[in-house]
């Protein structure tokens, strides 16, 4: 169902993909299929430049699980929105996590750079 509401959104039929993966986050589904809509729901926001509600929104995917995707999202969104601290912190458990991910590791040392000035 995942994909099949990913390629209803790709394809401009947002309200169909969003109300699946509203569907599957809200639902009894397992923890890592509800995780996994939640990241794509945040991609969603992030893509139409939403940044205030792919921020708020990742604030209930913490404890469902982490991916390399969650924190650059939730790092960007909270950037979107002019939460530097907020994507520090987002940033440094994701480089903590996922050093070996290239984009991860960019995205943190420009951060680090950042703070550093």
């Amino acid at each position: 169902m995942l994909n099949y509401a990913s390629n209803l959104l790709s394809r401009g039929k947002d309200s169909e993909g969003l109300e699946i993966l509203f569907r599957i986050f809200n639902g009894d589904y397992p923890k890592e299929d509800r995780f996994d809509a939640g990241v794509n729901i945040m991609a969603y926001y992030y893509n139409r430049g939403d940044f205030k509600s792919c921020a708020k929104f990742s604030k209930n995917l913490e404890g469902l699980g982490e991916s390399d995707l969650f924190y650059y999202l939730k790092t960007l969104c909270a950037l979107g929105i002019g939460d530097t601290a907020g994507a520090r912190e987002s940033i440094k458990l994701g480089f903590l996590k996922f050093p070996h991910r290239p984009e991860i590791r960019e995205l943190y040392e420009r951060l680090s750079s950042i703070q550093a000035k």
